[in-house]
């Protein structure tokens, strides 16, 4: 940095590049909810005014944002009927052969409640005890799984391959490698998830509680907020001592209050929250960048 600076004439630098950018006010933009901002949910009062927290940044076009019909967000609880527990109007998921429909009919069927379960860009060191995972989950809190299997695959392992032929033609399981979670996290009765930041807004998003499973980094702050937050009864982390035992607890929880328990009104208040501070993110943030105007190799 240094001899670059000096090759431009400039004197060099006295303190960090982020200090040199905070001093010149450098417009900080925060794509996450003013939830995410410590115990108490609200940005510090002691932000400098160049710094927005501005709310999650969701990719989601108008087209998109259709509600689903009613039938398919009614509340399903811990008996029959299909749709979320709890959820917010879902995204309409495309009809297409790439097997919407087959979904939109699994989850929307009356029968036991369907938990989603995701674990995102976090590959499953072993795919056959992953699914035994969810399958025995699924077995003792009486549910149905939608599972989406990310960075995992389940198509190279025979025993793998057999398992999820055997669960999806008993019609406990249906698998995707990915899914839009607008159109899908609302119609779950429960979304078990590893608390990456996307997954995490996404899931706070659809009005629908959560079973944080984390691993590393933030998502084990993510998952303690769900449960501070009151959308998750408890956080189960996913390491050496998970158990279907442990998921199934914290999925009872949930499926047990039937869409109108505290967890439930929780989701839903948060959703609304998440949605409103969305709204405009992508607005608000053009408006900071472009009323500050460019920065000279001068300025820093």
């Amino acid at each position: 940095m240094q001899p670059w600076r000096a090759s431009l004439g400039l004197p060099p630098l006295q303190h960090g590049v982020l200090a040199e950018y905070a001093r010149a006010a450098v417009p900080t933009l925060i794509a996450a909810s003013e939830l995410m901002c410590g115990p108490r949910g609200k940005a510090p009062s002691d932000f400098p005014a160049h710094v927005y927290v501005g709310g999650f940044l969701f990719a989601q076009s108008a087209e998109r944002a259709r509600a689903v019909p009613a039938r398919a967000v009614a509340c399903s609880g811990g008996g029959s009927g299909g749709g979320g527990a709890c959820a917010a109007p879902a995204a309409e998921p495309r009809r297409d052969s790439g097997g919407a429909d087959e979904l939109l009919a699994f989850l929307t069927a009356r029968a036991a409640p369907a938990a989603y379960f995701g674990f995102g860009s976090m590959p499953a060191p072993d795919s056959v005890e992953l699914l035994r995972l969810v399958l025995g989950t699924c077995a003792a809190a009486r549910c149905r799984a939608l599972l989406v299997a990310g960075w995992t695959s389940l198509s190279t392992d025979a025993a793998c391959v057999a398992l999820v032929a055997e669960a999806t033609a008993a019609g406990t399981l249906i698998v995707r490698q990915s899914v839009d979670h607008a159109a899908i996290l609302p119609l779950c009765s429960a979304i078990v998830h590893h608390c990456g930041v996307g997954t995490f807004a996404a899931a706070l998003r659809s009005g629908v509680p959560q079973v944080p499973s984390p691993f590393m980094l933030d998502q084990p702050y993510n998952a303690q907020l769900a449960v501070r937050l009151g959308v998750a009864p408890e956080v189960v982390p996913f390491d050496t001592k998970i158990s279907a035992a442990k998921l199934a607890r914290a999925l009872r929880t949930i499926l047990d209050e039937e869409g109108g328990g505290p967890l439930c009104e929780r989701a839903r208040a948060v959703a609304e929250q998440v949605r409103a501070e969305s709204a405009h993110t992508v607005e608000h943030f053009v408006a900071a960048v472009e009323g500050a105007g460019l920065l000279t190799p001068s300025d820093v």
